[in-house]
């Protein structure tokens, strides 16, 4: 997943990558786990969701090439796009 945010005040974008394998990878959930935040019991009970989720998005992404999930400008000239 790539996030990239463009304003018209900054004289480069924000970008960001995401491999979306890396939310199957242990540490990350390690990580999760042994956080003391307050919603770490509802991230844990819906991890079997998640890994499924991100396994059928993955298996389309195979089948029909990466696609854009958001891709909003606003008046000002901000642009942001999250492209999967």
């Amino acid at each position: 997943m790539k996030i990239e945010v463009r304003t018209p005040g900054l004289s480069f974008p924000i970008k960001i990558s995401f491999p979306l394998g890396m939310a199957r990878s242990k540490l990350i959930w390690k990580v999760i786990e042994n956080s003391d935040a307050k919603e770490r019991e509802k991230i844990l009970k819906y991890r079997p969701l998640f890994i499924s989720c991100l396994d059928e998005l993955s298996d389309y992404v195979k089948e029909n090439g990466h696609f854009d999930l958001v891709d909003v400008e606003e008046p000002d000239g901000t642009r942001v796009l999250i492209r999967i």
